[in-house]
């Protein structure tokens, strides 16, 4: 955990116990907590962000549909943010956290499709490829964009750059949207790098 991190953690500790001691933070609408910090943390204001997350954690109801909802939104967002911060351990907790919410009710295919691409990146990071696949292999579509990036992905932390870019030239096929081609393109360039092809990277920037 870096030193940043430790005292983003300790601040919004210190200003969740301020609001319980002062009977506040707990009128406010959930949902408006929720945007607000995910949309904090987009501007990387990090620990507003946290605090308007932590918030939705323990002031939603696991039992009904809509606060189940927020609750794996809320932490799949404290796992990214953990992630930002490589504090992995944390991240993985808060990723598990959602999938489990997840598996209590009817739930999209897509938010199955973030939480185990999440889960299988930040496997794929800390250099565990065996379990990056297994949560690979639970993304719904094993022919859409999130599977393909995946496999890119875990080939390219496992060193298997040629690997990584054949499923790349895949998943930008499928890619949708500015934020997945961005990613399957960025990623293609550092494949180029490793193997010495600098025009192939630059023309992938």
């Amino acid at each position: 955990m870096t030193e940043l991190w430790g005292l983003i953690v300790a601040a919004v500790l210190l200003s969740a116990c301020n609001r319980s001691e002062n009977g506040a933070g707990a009128t406010a609408d959930p949902d408006s907590l929720l945007e607000e910090g995910v949309s904090l943390a987009r501007e990387q204001q990090y620990e507003a962000s946290l605090e308007r997350l932590m918030d939705v954690v323990h002031n939603s109801d696991s039992t009904t549909a809509e606060g189940r909802r927020r609750l794996i939104e809320a932490n799949i967002e404290i796992g990214n943010i953990s992630n930002a911060f490589e504090d992995v351990p944390e991240a993985l907790s808060r990723y598990r956290e959602a999938l489990s919410l997840m598996r209590r009710g009817e739930t999209p295919d897509s938010l199955a499709e973030r939480i185990c691409s999440n889960i299988s990146q930040t496997f794929a990071r800390k250099g565990q490829p065996d379990s990056a696949l297994v949560y690979a292999s639970m993304i719904p579509d094993p022919t859409g964009y999130s599977y393909l990036f995946c496999r890119a992905y875990i080939a390219y932390y496992s060193g298997d750059y040629s690997r990584s870019a054949d499923w790349l030239s895949k998943a930008v096929k499928q890619a949708r949207s500015p934020h997945e081609f961005a990613y399957a393109y960025s990623l293609s360039a550092f494949c180029s790098e490793r193997t010495g092809d600098t025009a192939g990277a630059e023309a992938d920037l």
